[in-house]
């Protein structure tokens, strides 16, 4: 479809984290539907009977996150959207931002989670573009009924995913060289989200397994 095709080259062409952010603020204002599950994956507090706003680099001090929340006018959450940019600006936010509280923090990012996200994970809700790509694929399969709304979700994908480098699992089957693909997306997360020494032993688990498999082909 070439207006997948277009999403996706979109996403090849304007791949910064301004890009996605203006891009995710672009979907919110167009679909109240898409802003609705944007906003809901971060928070489950959020009352949408009331005027919510989202505002796009909203400026204080010397703080400017991606995405403020208006609730009634009022600030009441805010979301920092990263792709590999790890300043995270966790105490900024704070110091600054003292009316938004603990659970009314976002943060997503396109790397694992570190020392750091740990520490502030009660002060942020904390989460990676591959959990949203995921859940929101989960969503559009059941929005199939709705076949505008099904396509307006699959083009977002298809732009966040081309902007994240995001690969879909697949199923491996050791005895086709194909699934070398699906093991080394495999051992980067082993990697990102382990420490040096069950890396190496992730690393030579798999290696292992990979080599029976083959033999057996």
């Amino acid at each position: 479809m070439f207006i997948e095709s277009y999403f996706s080259n979109m996403g090849f062409r304007f791949h910064s984290e301004n890009d996605l952010s203006d891009f995710i603020w672009t979907c919110c204002e167009s679909c109240e539907q898409f802003k609705w599950f944007f906003l809901s994956f971060f928070f489950n507090n959020i009352d949408f009977s009331r005027q919510i706003d989202l505002i796009r680099e909203y400026s204080k001090d010397n703080c400017r996150p991606d995405f403020i929340i208006l609730t009634d006018g009022q600030l009441t959450h805010l979301i920092e959207v990263k792709i590999q940019d790890q300043y995270d600006h966790f105490e900024d936010y704070i110091n600054t931002f003292p009316m938004i509280g603990k659970g009314n923090r976002g943060f997503i990012m396109n790397y694992s989670r570190n020392a750091r996200s740990l520490r502030f994970s009660n002060d942020y809700c904390i989460h990676t573009w591959e959990e949203f790509l995921v859940h929101l694929a989960s969503e559009i399969k059941k929005s199939d009924r709705d076949r505008e709304l099904s396509e307006f979700y699959n083009f977002c994908y298809t732009y966040i995913k081309q902007v994240c480098n995001y690969r879909e699992a697949v199923h491996m089957e050791l005895s086709h060289l194909g699934s070398l693909e699906a093991l080394n997306l495999t051992f980067r997360k082993i990697i990102a989200n382990s420490t040096e020494a069950i890396a190496k032993l992730s690393f030579t688990l798999l290696t292992c397994t990979l080599s029976i498999g083959l033999l057996k082909g």
